[in-house]
Parts: C-alpha cells; sequence; structure tokens
C-alpha cells in the first residue's frame, strides 16, 4: 500500500493541495482538513477505498524545511529539559546527604524549598 506524501500552498482563502506523484491538485478550505481532501482525492484518482489511502508528510510550501528544524529544536530542547532535571536532583541529592536544609538547597538551585522535596522524593 502507498503512502502518500502532500505539499500545500496557500492562494487566497484556501489551499491548495498537490499529492506529491499525482497529477492535479485539490483544494481545502484550511490547513486542517487538507490530508482528508488529499484522501478523497487520491481515492478518486486510484480507484481505492478513502479508508484505505495513507497520508504520510503534510508540507507546507516555503516553509518545511523551517517547520522540520523547528522540531527537531523542540526535540533538543526536550532532551536538554530532562539532562537538566536529572542533574539538579543529583545536586539536590548531594547536598541534602551533607545535612543542607531544603530552603538552603532551594537558594542554591533558584528552586523553592517544596520543589526540592518533590525533587528528592522522586
Amino acid at each position: 500500500m502507498a503512502v502518500y506524501d502532500v505539499t500545500v500552498e496557500r492562494e487566497g482563502q484556501s489551499w491548495l493541495v498537490f499529492i506529491d506523484g499525482l497529477a492535479g491538485l485539490a483544494q481545502a478550505r484550511n490547513y486542517t482538513e487538507a490530508p482528508n481532501i488529499a484522501r478523497a482525492y487520491i481515492a478518486q484518482l486510484t480507484g481505492q477505498e478513502r479508508s484505505a489511502v495513507k497520508i504520510g508528510c503534510v508540507h507546507v510550501k516555503g516553509i518545511s524545511d523551517m517547520l522540520a528544524q523547528v522540531e527537531d529544536m523542540r526535540e533538543q530542547a526536550k532532551k536538554s529539559r530532562a539532562e537538566a532535571t536529572r542533574l539538579t536532583v543529583d545536586i539536590a541529592r548531594r547536598l541534602h546527604t551533607q545535612q543542607i536544609p531544603l530552603v538552603e538547597i532551594g537558594a542554591i538551585l533558584g528552586l523553592s524549598h517544596q520543589r526540592v522535596s518533590q525533587l528528592l522524593a522522586g
């Protein structure tokens, strides 16, 4: 079963929907309906059942590379947040083993003592 990628481009008040590898185009009123419009168009052209048509990526003409870069940056930020949390917990545990009060650990880490308590409990 083929998976079809779609490219959309804004024109006036609607979106032009191009299906990679197929001739012609469809039109959608808004971005969110573009995959369904593409699915219906592909089904009509290929004779497949609409429910059997699989849509892969929906690319927005002119910004797809930037969107991919944003997604990569978000993923990296997610990993960085997780690493920062892990290191923060490690620091809090080290300080806690030295009998330093939670209020002071919080001040060192820039956190509330309640958050420090949560980190140590987790």
